[in-house]
């Protein structure tokens, strides 16, 4: 449904919101990004040394080069790039991997620990990926340079912004560190994936960043065409419920509103709001397992069903759940 191209947009970090480039959705007031600004520099770092893209060629300048890897990282890749105040292949020599935690469908996150010295040892591990997955291993968050301790006012703020990138259809990513005391993980530490012997709790949230993956051309066009054809449309996703359908929207597969929109614009409690009142479901990949043959039968003769999976049989859940619904 989309093109398969990220570009980072937003940034959040010590609380504060800035924007990547000009965008009309932002708001007027909102900064620019800095490299000098709150957790920017980590966060740089995270996007560039917590990657495993390649690049076609390394014998031209970094502007020139054809990334080849993930969507994803490809887009916080070219960002860092444009940000390193180093040269970028030289950067990323000198601080090389020691130990590595590939992303997956399952954690949700991708961990890597650094060969990067700082004021209390020689190691540090950084880690992003889903944001409710990396914000679970913090306990901490960095402002100004300081790690400042999790409170309830962080996560109503942390909630605030991920609303605000995720509503936009963005894809958003949450960036953490942890600064390996010396004591505890010297340089020869034996680090290990089969028995879990790698440091995954006590680590400083950075941030958050977004990233837009814009419709392709002509999706709107053949969602369309199919409608007027009599075929219903649904889309299964792996992405935050609020970014499907916010995607869902863009591509015209949601025309009017669902349960939680309608909250928002009548004022109602959600248990108000009544089933003949909206016209789209989105349904969770935490309750796709709990959900009644009778909840399936109704979502799946709703205007627009976009079904947010967390994991690959999740997803072949749904698809399948519906082919029998629908009786294919």
């Amino acid at each position: 449904l989309t093109r398969n191209q990220m570009t980072v947009t937003n940034l959040w970090s010590g609380e504060k919101m800035c924007s990547a480039f000009q965008s009309n959705n932002d708001e007027q007031t909102m900064e620019k990004f800095s490299i000098n600004a709150s957790g920017m520099r980590e966060m740089i770092d995270i996007a560039a040394l917590n990657c495993r893209v390649k690049f076609d060629r390394t014998d031209v300048p970094f502007n020139q080069r054809t990334i080849l890897g993930d969507a994803t990282e490809t887009g916080l890749s070219r960002f860092a790039g444009r940000h390193i105040p180093t040269d970028y292949d030289a950067h990323v020599k000198n601080h090389p991997k020691v130990f590595e935690v590939p992303f997956t469908s399952t954690n949700k996150w991708a961990l890597v620990i650094l060969d990067k010295p700082h004021a209390s040892g020689v190691l540090t591990s950084y880690i992003k990926g889903a944001p409710e997955r990396v914000l679970s291993k913090c306990t901490t968050y960095l402002k100004d340079g300081q790690m400042v301790p999790i409170t309830d006012q962080f996560k109503e703020d942390y909630n605030e912004a991920y609303d605000y990138m995720a509503s936009r259809g963005h894809r958003v990513i949450a960036c953490a560190q942890y600064l390996l005391p010396g004591d505890q993980y010297p340089v020869d530490y034996p680090f290990s994936r089969t028995d879990d012997q790698y440091p995954i709790t006590e680590y400083c949230f950075v941030g958050l960043v977004s990233l837009e993956d814009p419709p392709k051309h002509g999706v709107r066009e053949a969602i369309g065409t199919l409608r007027l054809a009599g075929i219903k449309v649904m889309m299964v996703t792996g992405d935050h419920p609020k970014k499907a359908e916010a995607i869902a929207c863009k591509i015209n597969l949601i025309l009017g509103d669902t349960r939680k929109t309608l909250v928002k614009k009548t004022g109602r409690t959600i248990e108000e709001i009544y089933e003949d009142e909206f016209s789209a479901v989105v349904v969770h990949g935490d309750d796709i397992d709990n959900l009644q043959g009778w909840q399936w039968d109704q979502s799946s003769f709703s205007c627009g069903l976009c079904t947010s999976s967390g994991t690959y049989h999740r997803s072949v859940r749904a698809v399948v759940s519906v082919m029998t619904l629908c009786r294919y």
